[in-house]
């Protein structure tokens, strides 16, 4: 399993919702079929209240894919699952703008898919 010790700062969250001119990952962004193709799992997320997924590969340092991040975002909070492989998973909520922390954590969870889906499901709607 692949280092789940992320650390969410702007320059994370830019590029997770696709604020990223680094041409190596313009074509990283995957319909919510093909993310739900790969893991059959992200299917519940049509479940929770609040805005629709989107979803895109995110890579290591070397600009190689190490998998999948999906995200939905409001004016207050970005709700994010980065998907290392089904058995390591982080699921986060970022509060946005309310803090002089840019990308406050607000919840977290780390764990296998399933349980990441599980847990999300609890925290629910924004």
């Amino acid at each position: 399993m692949a280092n789940l010790g992320w650390v969410f700062t702007t320059q994370t969250t830019a590029a997770l919702i696709g604020e990223t001119d680094d041409p190596a990952t313009a074509d990283w962004n995957i319909t919510t079929d093909e993310a739900t193709c790969t893991y059959p799992e992200l299917a519940q997320l049509t479940t929770l209240a609040g805005p629709a997924w989107a979803f895109r590969y995110f890579g290591d340092e070397n600009g190689c894919r190490i998998g999948v991040v999906g995200w939905r975002a409001t004016t207050e909070t970005i709700d994010a699952l980065w998907i290392f492989d089904p058995a390591g998973c982080r699921a986060t909520r970022l509060l946005v703008g309310r803090t002089d922390d840019p990308d406050e954590i607000a919840w977290e969870y780390t764990g296998d898919l399933l349980s990441c889906l599980e847990e999300l499901t609890q925290v629910g709607g924004q």
